[in-house]
């Protein structure tokens, strides 16, 4: 360009940047309004919302846990009684 750094003439690992860039910007803004293919990435929503989306998220992590827990004591008692029956 104009200082010789970049040449144009030959395309070289140099124009990754500014291309990606351009590239970055231009998907910047249909991700603002909540489109385009960052949108999932990137949702536009207010507090409220994400408030309950995250209370949700945290609902279902904590029945996780106390299902996996229920099943950990579930196994540990059967286990226990065959090892009572076998002495």
């Amino acid at each position: 360009m104009i200082s010789g750094v970049i040449e144009i003439e030959t395309p070289s690992l140099g124009f990754v940047v500014p291309l990606a860039g351009l590239l970055l910007i231009g998907l910047s803004f249909p991700t603002g309004r909540g489109e385009g293919p960052l949108a999932n990435w990137f949702p536009n929503e207010d507090n409220a919302a994400m408030g309950v989306r995250v209370e949700a998220d945290l609902s279902q992590e904590k029945h996780d846990t106390d299902v996996g827990n229920a099943w950990a004591k579930l196994e540990h008692s059967m286990l226990s009684k065959e090892l009572e029956e076998e002495e």
